[in-house]
């Protein structure tokens, strides 16, 4: 991975040639990621520039200048360079390229290929949701990917909702007890849709699911396309307006993923909501058990 190899030639060369420990590191980049060097070296920070001073991920503590070319009340930052006009058109034409070249974020702030601030939330589930399916994406380890697990509905009238979300770090054993409580939790009336691995393991892992489940409805396909592809069909939904979703303790979690997505550190929330939106779409390719 190229972000991984700059922020190793950080760790491995660079920090190494200093002539002392007081010789000063200057770091002059644009954003391109929340996980890019700039974000690793600033931490908790390095999503949007906010917060207190922490230690990021060389363990020092990094003073941060950021000059977006928008000021706080939205006017030029150098307006003799580009005017408002000039910065909107420019912004509207290529979200993804301004918010890293000209706002130093890794993406837009309203979102680029899933705009979160389209969902509306919700008190309660609605009352004329006629299917449901939660989508998962595997993680298989307590540090490594998140093990996510969404819960769609699709309403009378055409809408859908995301109704709850389940996601945890955890080894193999832990995350199979989850996804087994969870179906429990959301009844048989629920489809279950889970990713399965080329090959035999594949096979194998069906199997081992699908005994896992017995007595709910399980739905086994390979993932096809790349994550944007795989997320269009719901985020086109959301960015219309046509998604509502019930407020709860994951939804900001869920939210700034969406905001970052694909330019994330996780993206584990989106692949299992896209999963389930799409695993309500018919017919379906894949595995029944």
């Amino acid at each position: 991975m190229i972000r991984q190899g700059v922020i190793d030639w950080f760790q491995n060369t660079l920090e190494s040639r200093k002539n002392s420990p007081e010789t000063p590191i200057i770091v002059i980049m644009q954003r391109l990621h929340q996980d890019d060097l700039a974000g690793w070296l600033l931490g908790d920070r390095g999503v949007d520039m906010a917060g207190p001073p922490v230690a990021g991920g060389n363990g020092e503590v990094w003073e941060n200048v950021c000059l977006p070319v928008w000021n706080e009340d939205e006017t030029p930052l150098w307006p003799e360079k580009h005017n408002a006009e000039d910065l909107r058109r420019m912004e509207k034409a290529a979200p993804y390229v301004f918010a890293g070249q000209y706002r130093q974020r890794p993406a837009p702030p309203d979102g680029g290929v899933i705009q979160p601030d389209m969902l509306q939330l919700v008190e309660a589930i609605p009352t004329n949701v006629v299917e449901w399916c939660r989508g998962w994406d595997l993680g298989a380890s307590a540090s490594g990917d998140f093990t996510a697990g969404g819960r769609l509905g699709r309403m009378a009238d055409g809408r859908f909702v995301i109704a709850d979300m389940v996601r945890e770090q955890y080894e193999t054993n832990k995350r199979d007890a989850l996804i087994k409580n969870t179906a429990v939790r959301d009844g048989r009336a629920h489809k279950q849709s889970l990713p399965q691995d080329p090959g035999q393991a594949g096979k194998s892992q069906v199997q081992a699911f699908a005994a896992l489940l017995a007595g709910h409805s399980v739905h086994f396909s390979p993932e096809s396309g790349d994550k944007v592809t795989r997320a269009d069909p719901l985020s086109s939904q959301i960015n219309a307006g046509n998604v509502v979703m019930v407020r709860g303790p994951w939804n900001k979690a869920f939210m700034d993923e969406c905001r970052l997505f694909p330019f994330g550190k996780y993206d584990d929330q989106v692949d299992a909501a896209a999963r389930a939106f799409n695993g309500l779409m018919h017919p379906q390719a894949g595995i029944f058990a």
